[in-house]
Formats: C-alpha cells, sequence, structure tokens
C-alpha cells in the first residue's frame, strides 16, 4: 500500500514537473532526485511523508545548481554560492529528518563512511 501512495505522490509530482518549461532538461533532476531519495530511504527508514519533502528539496536543490553552473559567473562566486545553497538544503534536511535519521542521511550524502569520519556524540 505504501508504495502505491508514493508511486501516486510521485507520478503526480513528476506530471506537475512535466507541464513546465524546459521539461527535457529537468527530468533528468527529477529522476536523480527520486532515486537518491528512494535510495537513502531504503537505507536510513524515513517515512514516505519526509521522502516526498525530500525529493522536492533534492529537486529543488539540483535545478538551483544547474542554474548557477549555466550563469557567467566567476568561480569564486560560484564556489560561494554553491555553498549557500548547501547551507540552506543542510537546514531543510534537518527540519524534514529527525535527528539520527540526518546524521546518517549527511554521513552517507557526504561519503563520510568511507572516509572514517564519523564522530561519535
Amino acid at each position: 500500500m505504501k508504495k502505491l501512495i508514493t508511486l501516486i505522490v510521485v507520478s503526480i509530482f513528476m506530471i506537475s514537473c512535466s507541464t513546465t518549461k524546459g521539461t527535457t532538461k529537468q527530468e533528468p533532476l527529477l529522476s536523480k532526485a527520486i532515486e537518491k531519495v528512494t535510495s537513502m530511504q531504503k537505507l536510513i527508514k524515513f517515512s514516505d511523508k519526509q521522502a516526498e519533502k525530500l525529493k522536492k528539496l533534492e529537486f529543488d536543490y539540483l535545478k538551483k545548481v544547474q542554474s548557477l553552473k549555466k550563469d557567467k559567473i566567476s568561480k569564486d562566486l560560484l564556489k560561494k554560492r554553491l555553498q549557500e545553497l548547501n547551507i540552506k538544503k543542510d537546514k531543510q534536511l534537518q527540519e524534514i529528518l529527525e535527528r539520527d535519521q540526518y546524521l546518517k542521511y549527511d554521513a552517507i550524502e557526504n561519503d563520510r563512511l568511507k572516509k572514517g569520519i564519523i564522530m561519535a556524540d
């Protein structure tokens, strides 16, 4: 039942995104966001409601990154804006996920598990 509900919500989300301008450029971003959140959900076990919020967050983040990279700005300014975007995304992640879920999400996303940087509280 959960999978059916998730499928319906994702379908509606995809349809609403496909009606916007530039869909062919955004479809890979949407697919990437859905794939990432789906795999994270299997690992971290967050709710479907959280997953839907995360899919929107990841998709919006990817669109903004893509937009920034298309802008003709200096590398330093691009780096600064990407850092600001990452800080904003991080805050939103913390609002959506519980603390332990956020720590796991962050660790997986930033490869801290492979780097051995995980610290105990």
